[in-house]
């Protein structure tokens, strides 16, 4: 069946021919160019009319090697094709020849051509698969492809896992190759085994034309096996904690067995364990033969009081042979929590409309912590930046930093033995700042600040810094 279409697509373009340079001079300026070039560019991998010099009702490659007849050859060009002739190879290879994937996993099969000694000018192909077992996602053009944008393409998915019409040309020289000239990338979606096979386009595109004499050239194309098995699965991918500010923070994730039989698994972070700032805190998975449709856990937590982002992994080993080891990646970035204190001396803070201009806030030091790291001018509470800043000792911290909720989350005490840098805010400002409230409402401001960066031998210097107190509205504002 090939080769009788192969046959009829040469005695079509033999029939349809017209004479050299018939028809080619599309902006009718006595000359064919470059700007008739672009012309058939523009229109290529379409139904226009007035490039289709094959009369076919498609401006496709049989169109590209009649115009070329007519096209002025260049002496870099006959010098490239002269120097690519040699023994006719003339491959298609869709690689790697096999592969063993889990559900779920991402497949990439590469488009891999060698047209040495024949270049071709170009052509389409068609790629089946069974959609059952993959999803197709996509291709992509490789880095290293040398065709032509204007007489390239994807292939169109099409129903039933045919993916139609991957074209790839060049005018200019022709494409010999070997090269990739891109990737497949599909979606394992269920158990099985698929074939991806690859055949000429019989149409719209057609199949491969032979830079030299213009006419259809034969190819060799070399298939890839995909197997797609069921192990185990997680629940996501990849543990990530987002941004934490001075606390302790866990991630559950959860292990599936997603096959028909048992799967042994390993010691959880045997080989690639977690280190600090994360760990593991609880672990139901390690040394466990997992039964079909069975699911342990794995609990992952977080704990830095340093403004900055991490990243780990870990492994969870099994003795499947298709699925030795699975790896979690781990992110996370925190933010340093300092102590804050509205209103030292006084719990709970009361703020009302009126009384002194400013309302005294604290960031009080520690032993671990010294306030005048504190870039006073990068101050804001609620968004409203202090008006004057002092270092004394005022109060003493209470815990936690954040994560404040009741008007009782504070306490009295004075001195620590600490300095604190002590903030006036002016009261307007900061009831201006505040949402739509009522008496006895407890509200949690934050504020924010930056180390000095002039300390660079601190850990954290130039980064931020978040602490939070409740007040309570004991008027409205």
């Amino acid at each position: 069946m090939k080769t009788l279409a192969r046959v009829i697509g040469v005695l079509v373009l033999m029939v349809c021919q017209p004479a050299m340079g018939e028809g080619a001079d599309f902006n009718n300026d006595g000359v064919v160019g470059p700007a008739d070039l672009q012309v058939l560019a523009d229109a290529f991998f379409s139904n226009a009319q007035q490039p289709d010099l094959d009369r076919d009702g498609y401006v496709g490659f049989r169109d590209l090697a009649l115009f070329r007849q007519a096209y002025p050859a260049t002496p870099q060009a006959l010098q490239l094709a002269k120097g690519r002739r040699g023994p006719a190879q003339r491959l298609v290879e869709l690689l790697p020849a096999s592969q063993v994937v889990i559900t779920g996993d991402t497949v990439a099969v590469d488009v891999r051509v060698d047209f040495s000694g024949d270049p071709v000018l170009g052509g389409g192909m068609d790629i089946v698969y069974d959609d059952t077992v993959l999803q197709y996602e996509g291709f992509e053009f490789s880095a290293e492809y040398s065709g032509e944008p204007a007489f390239s393409r994807p292939p169109d998915a099409m129903a039933g896992g045919l993916l139609s019409g991957l074209a790839i040309g060049q005018f200019f020289g022709g494409i010999a190759g070997p090269e990739t000239i891109g990737t497949l990338r599909f979606t394992a979606i269920t158990s099985g085994t698929t074939d991806l096979v690859a055949s000429d386009n019989l149409l719209p595109v057609g199949g491969f034309i032979s830079f030299e004499t213009g006419l259809p050239v034969s190819v060799d194309y070399v298939s890839a096996s995909v197997e797609v098995i069921v192990g185990l699965s997680l629940s996501q991918p990849s543990l990530d904690f987002g941004e934490v500010i001075g606390a302790v923070a866990e991630q559950e994730l959860t292990v599936s067995n997603q096959s028909d039989v048992p799967v042994t698994i390993g010691t959880v972070g045997l080989i690639d364990p977690l280190e600090a700032p994360f760990s593991i805190v609880a672990d139901s998975c390690s040394g466990v033969s997992l039964g079909a449709g069975q699911a342990c856990f794995v609990t992952a937590a977080f704990e830095s009081n340093v403004s900055d982002s991490f990243s780990d992994s870990f492994d969870i080993p099994t003795e499947n042979p298709a699925q030795p080891s699975i790896t979690v990646p781990v992110t996370a970035s925190s933010v340093q929590a300092v102590a804050v204190d509205i209103m030292p001396g006084e719990c709970p803070n009361e703020l009302t409309p009126t009384g002194d201009v400013f309302i005294m806030v604290a960031i009080l030091g520690s032993a671990d912590y010294g306030t005048n790291w504190i870039d006073p001018a990068s101050v804001r509470l609620n968004g409203v930046p202090p008006r004057r800043s002092f270092s004394v000792d005022i109060a003493t911290p209470y815990e936690p930093f954040v994560g404040k909720t009741e008007p009782t989350d504070c306490n009295a005490l004075n001195g620590d033995g600490f300095n604190d840098q002590l903030l006036l805010f002016e009261r307007s400002l900061i009831l201006e700042s505040l949402p739509f409230v009522q008496v006895g409402d407890a509200i949690v401001l934050e504020l924010t600040a930056d180390n000095r960066i002039v300390y660079p031998i601190i850990s954290g210097a130039g980064v931020s810094v978040v602490g939070e107190d409740v007040v309570v509205i004991t008027a409205a504002p």
